[in-house]
């Protein structure tokens, strides 16, 4: 049977995806850690590897067993999403299947719905269905965000205390607003630290920054190398962190 080239390649772990390491890595950890989002939006031109990263994460957060963050591709549920036998895991072409999905009854530690070519009507529609109700405007928020729509995006989070609901604070530019909210975030991770950093750059608190990268580090070595490349500390000199 013929099958196109970009599918005979596709890659089949996080490590084996090119030029999105900033990604896999986050992906990786957040499998090894067992704190998934309910939801993610991979967006980007063509061959970036969106379908792929959705489709390792849906075995890596269902494989028996895990390497590193990364489906074994062993396991019979891995080989089960590989030939599709495995229900579950849904691929549905938004474009022209944009009424919704309902969440379906699983035996797996997660059931999985993969989006291809969705805008954001389409997204807020399926996240709102699978995710439930009561997660319907955080998932709306999120793809606020993507569209830069920083104001709707904090509408939508209202009372939500998390990481990503300070991020909209921090890009309408709210400072007071963000660092209350990371504050108060209930179980302070790397990307919380990340982001108090981010505050401090923008208010030209030096100290504070170079602090908070430090604690960012500490909890996840990535976030050194990213904090590098980062043009909101271009103005610091990392070099001692």
């Amino acid at each position: 049977m013929y099958r196109a080239f970009y599918r005979k390649y596709r890659p089949s772990t996080f490590t084996s995806v090119v030029g999105q390491e900033h990604i896999t890595k986050t992906l990786e950890n957040a499998v090894k850690s067992g704190k998934t989002s309910h939801a993610y939006l991979f967006t980007g031109s063509r061959g970036t590897g969106k379908t792929s990263c959705a489709k390792i994460l849906s075995k890596a957060v269902n494989c028996l067993n895990p390497i590193d963050g990364n489906p074994c591709n062993e396991c019979e549920i891995c080989r089960g999403i590989d030939n599709g036998a495995i229900l579950d895991i849904i691929e549905i072409d938004a474009a022209s299947n944009n009424g919704g999905a309902e969440q379906a009854e699983t035996n797996f530690n997660y059931a999985l719905l993969a989006m291809l070519e969705g805008n954001t009507t389409d997204a807020a529609a399926f996240l709102g269905k699978a995710a439930g109700v009561e997660q319907l405007a955080e998932a709306q928020a999120l793809l606020n965000i993507q569209n830069g729509e920083y104001a709707k995006a904090i509408e939508n989070f209202g009372n939500t205390v998390s990481n990503n609901a300070a991020l909209a604070q921090i890009l309408a530019k709210d400072y007071n607003a963000a660092s209350n909210t990371l504050a108060n975030v209930a179980n302070p991770d790397a990307t919380t630290y990340y982001l108090k950093a981010v505050i401090a750059a923008r208010t030209n608190d030096e100290g504070a920054a170079k602090a908070n990268l430090r604690q960012a580090i500490a909890l996840d070595n990535n976030y050194a190398a990213r904090a590098t490349a980062d043009k909101e500390f271009a103005k610091f000199d990392l070099s001692n962190l």
